[in-house]
């Protein structure tokens, strides 16, 4: 299983008249099996659903994602603060100037695709995906808006690879990361927040 290429859809949605955007999972597929995401198209305590006007607006910035191992069955598990997070893909910004969410967007159908490590200990994950923005407040903390949505997996296999360093969530970023206050329209290269893969 942990050769196989986990794939998260991605979506923008902008509700009126609330006007807010808000990033969110539609779908996560594992070889040829999917499972729906959170629909935020449908409120079930709403009956019938109000009418939505809606358009994709990709916003700038990159996209993370961690993983971290449950030490035990992972519906009772929360990590809270604890260093339990390993990177395992980023994409940001790339030589020619092009910023990964709006390729996401632009040219993948909104498809964001990685790659679960090779030879991984067997056990129950969470895997944490980050869509970040950050053209918001290009001068000031918080100069982003970080979109974290979770999936549970569980890896099977005789894996022996387990990472040596972890951070936490909350406590990861903080005003001074790299990252967290960046002026996208600089031209200069975006560094990428958070450890190395």
């Amino acid at each position: 299983m942990p050769s196989k290429s986990w794939v998260l859809s991605a979506a923008l949605l902008n509700a009126f008249p609330l006007v807010a955007g808000h990033g969110y999972v539609r779908e996560v597929t594992l070889g040829t099996t999917s499972w729906p995401g959170y629909n935020p198209f449908f409120d079930s305590w709403w009956q019938p659903p109000p009418e939505r006007i809606i358009r994709k607006v990709p916003g700038i910035g990159p996209l993370l994602t961690y993983m971290a191992r449950a030490p035990y069955d992972i519906t009772k598990w929360n990590p809270g603060t604890e260093a339990v997070w390993f990177k395992v893909a980023h994409s940001g910004k790339s030589d020619d100037g092009k910023w990964a969410a709006p390729e996401m967007f632009g040219n993948h159908n909104g498809t964001y695709t990685f790659r679960i490590p090779k030879n991984i200990l067997p056990g129950q994950y969470l895997i944490r995906h980050e869509w970040w923005v950050v053209r918001t407040l290009p001068d000031k903390y918080p100069g982003v808006q970080i979109y974290p949505v979770c999936v549970q997996i569980e890896v099977t296999g005789s894996g022996t690879a387990f990472p040596t360093s972890f951070v936490s969530f909350p406590g990861e970023y903080k005003p001074e990361t790299p990252g967290m206050i960046f002026d996208v329209w600089n031209g200069k290269p975006y560094p990428l927040p958070g450890p190395e893969v």
